[in-house]
């Protein structure tokens, strides 16, 4: 079968929607920002795992209180649309050596969205939407949306063979 026909069939059954917003990804009803909200919510119940048969074992999600400041600075710059201060931040980070894998995945989970919400090239999302993967630090749910986000711009790009071979 034609490589090009192999990636249309596994992405039209992996990517029903690629780019979600964090709030899909999370199994929540917000926008990125609103992961700070959840926290001074009552913890409710366990999220559902948009991926029950993964194989990858979940990292523990905790990042460096030094850091927490930032990183909400950087949702409440998304969140008013100040991408241009908020992506400088969410760099930061991700050259900090006191940044947790935590830390420096969740940084580019935000870097790629800021990234396309700017209107940047795939290559720029998809360069942070590779660190966060690399870093490994992000719950099964987020990783796999990143994974298919990397696929999406790959895609796009006419970089089929690398699509294929991150969704395969």
């Amino acid at each position: 079968m034609n490589r090009s026909l192999l990636l249309v069939a596994v992405l039209a059954v992996a990517l029903p929607c690629v780019w979600t917003t964090s709030a899909q990804a999370q199994n929540v009803s917000r926008e990125p920002g609103a992961q700070r909200e959840e926290k001074k919510a009552p913890k409710a119940a366990k999220q559902v795992a948009q991926y029950p048969d993964a194989t990858r074992v979940e990292p523990k999600q905790s990042g460096n209180p030094s850091l927490s400041k930032a990183m909400a600075q950087i949702y409440d710059l998304f969140e008013k649309k100040l991408y241009d201060s908020a992506l400088p931040k969410a760099d930061a980070i991700l050259a900090d050596p006191k940044a947790t894998p935590y830390d420096r995945s969740t940084a580019a989970y935000m870097g790629s969205f800021i990234t396309r919400d700017m209107g940047g090239e795939n290559a720029d999302v998809l360069k942070y939407t590779e660190r966060a993967l690399q870093e490994n630090g992000l719950s099964n749910n987020l990783h796999y949306q990143m994974m298919l986000q990397a696929t999406e711009c790959l895609k796009s790009d006419e970089k089929y063979d690398q699509a294929v071979a991150l969704v395969t």
